[in-house]
């Protein structure tokens, strides 16, 4: 794989009508249904949709496909967030990570669209299976293309962007560990709570406190899954000042307390 994919594939076969289980990837994942009708939930809201659109998913997202005609088809990628956020320009990365007022997840082509669509991801599974010269030089300016053409797409759903809450966005993202609380960081920014609050719901769709502890219950996520550290070290690892509280946090956004999460997921984000 390169760099910044962590998977990519085409299903050609009908599938059954029942699915999978919610899962998450850790990464942003484009799902793009070239034929066929379908169902899918994501974070408990079912979206119907017909082909040919593409998906938005962000690493926050828990989702399933609920059912689907026997005509559906679709491309998965799924991109690494470290690599993505750093490989990508910062405005197309907020079209997929943010959700202001209109985000919609579901983005439908049109059929000039939907054939650039089409040559876009038949490239990148191009790419990834040989090694040729600028193989990731040219997978990232196929993934900007992508990208620029969602934007098209979406352009009058777009949030305002604003560069200092993505620089604030950022912060929270590398020190989430180590942020004592929503006032703290406000004061950091020189801002008053009430403009932050505003500011950056406005800018990414979720509340400070929201977006704080989504990012811990993220990384959390992905502590029980791939290490085996205890649940208390997790808790401490992810910013958590108090056991319990993580522990209910945690149950309230995913149904199961960390443990039975565990041990009934452990391989679930790779599906």
């Amino acid at each position: 794989m390169s760099n910044i994919i962590d998977e990519i594939n085409y299903n050609t076969q009908a599938i059954s009508p029942i699915i999978s289980a919610p899962h998450f990837h850790s990464g942003y994942e484009f799902l793009y249904i070239t034929d066929g009708l379908a169902e899918v939930e994501i974070n408990n809201v079912p979206h119907t949709v017909k082909a040919p659109a593409v998906i938005l998913l962000n690493p926050f997202e828990w989702h399933r496909t609920l059912k689907a005609d026997t005509q559906y088809r679709r491309y998965t990628l799924v991109l690494n967030t470290a690599q993505f956020e750093q490989s990508i320009h910062t405005h197309l990365v907020t079209m997929v990570k943010c959700r202001p007022a209109g985000f919609s997840h579901v983005i439908p082509l049109d059929p000039q669209i939907q054939k650039v669509a089409e040559a876009i991801f038949n490239t990148l599974i191009a790419e990834e299976q040989h090694e040729y010269p600028y193989r990731e030089q040219l997978i990232v300016n196929e993934i900007c293309n992508l990208l620029i053409l969602l934007y098209r797409c979406t352009e009058n759903r777009q949030g305002t962007f604003d560069e200092r809450m993505l620089q604030i966005q950022r912060y929270i993202d590398a020190n989430y560990r180590s942020i004592e609380n929503v006032q703290s960081l406000a004061e950091h920014f020189y801002l008053s709570r009430e403009h932050f609050a505003r500011a950056f719901k406005k800018f990414s769709g979720y509340s400070p406190v929201e977006y704080l502890l989504h990012t811990r219950l993220y990384h959390a996520q992905l502590l029980l899954l791939n290490t085996e550290e205890s649940i208390a070290d997790i808790c401490e690892e992810t910013g958590f000042r108090d056991l319990n509280n993580f522990i209910r946090q945690f149950k309230r956004k995913y149904g199961d307390p960390p443990l039975t999460f565990r041990k009934k997921n452990h391989s679930l984000h790779s599906l």
